[in-house]
């Protein structure tokens, strides 16, 4: 990096690399996220910018037959996202087993179960009647009609669920996924869960899903997170800071 800012002459000064991801630069940054879902700060990053969550609810997304859910069951949403699928195969398989078994314990629910790559075939693992498995799955528009989303923690997932007012019990696998799942048991807009706790049977995976689904606590919490996420949203003050910059 310090190389790169010498060839482009870049103030190397003006680097900071005290982050355990990848240097700062000393400039404005936009940060996609309500400062709401963040741990208090009695020093915000400089030149952080957080404003609205940018989730583009009217994309274009694959297809799904909804006309297989049923009316009478609460939907559960369960996600692995696209890297931690592709990235790191083995936990990915570790949550879906997991997962499908807590399923099994909890007829009374449906769920959508997405393995977010062509790597993970949904029918390699043993599905019970009540989880339709896909490879990619509309979720913004599933989320609309869920009671629970079950994923890994990437933040893209957690900004659309929580915009949605959708509880979540989060099972972080790698890198900043910890972080976003420690904000969301902060904000108690549901429960973690350790890939340490997952031995596929289950167990402690449905007992967090069961607690969150029932917690009137969390509906409320994530009601009032949700209304923030919209209320940026709406306003859109990234472009606003965008704008200001431009030439007149």
């Amino acid at each position: 990096m310090r190389r790169l800012a010498k060839a482009v002459g870049f103030p190397l000064e003006r680097l900071d690399f005290r982050n355990e991801s990848f240097p700062r630069l000393g400039m404005r940054e936009l940060v996609f996220c309500p400062s709401a879902f963040d741990f208090p700060r009695s020093h915000p990053p400089e030149d952080a910018h957080f404003v609205e969550s940018s989730v583009d609810q009217g994309r274009k997304d694959v297809g799904f037959d909804a006309s297989r859910l049923s009316s009478n069951r609460p939907l559960i949403y369960a996600a692995v996202g696209s890297m931690a699928a592709t990235m790191h195969g083995d936990s990915a398989r570790k949550f879906i087993t997991d997962f499908v078994a807590a399923m099994k314990r909890n007829p009374q629910w449906q769920a959508v179960l997405s393995t977010g790559t062509d790597l993970l075939d949904p029918a390699t693992f043993d599905l019970p009647e009540n989880v339709i498995g896909v490879r990619f799955a509309p979720q913004v528009e599933l989320l609309k009609r869920a009671s629970m989303m079950v994923c890994h923690g990437g933040l893209n997932s957690l900004k659309e669920a929580i915009l949605l007012g959708v509880p979540l019990v989060v099972v972080p696998m790698f890198y900043d996924h910890f972080g976003y799942a420690a904000r969301v048991e902060y904000h108690g807009l549901g429960r973690r869960v350790r890939m340490a706790e997952l031995d596929g049977t289950g167990t402690a995976l449905g007992a967090a899903m069961q607690k969150t689904h029932d917690d009137a606590d969390v509906r409320a919490a994530i009601g009032r997170m949700a209304a923030v996420f919209q209320d940026l949203e709406t306003r859109a003050p990234g472009a606003g800071l965008v704008e200001a910059l431009l030439p007149r």
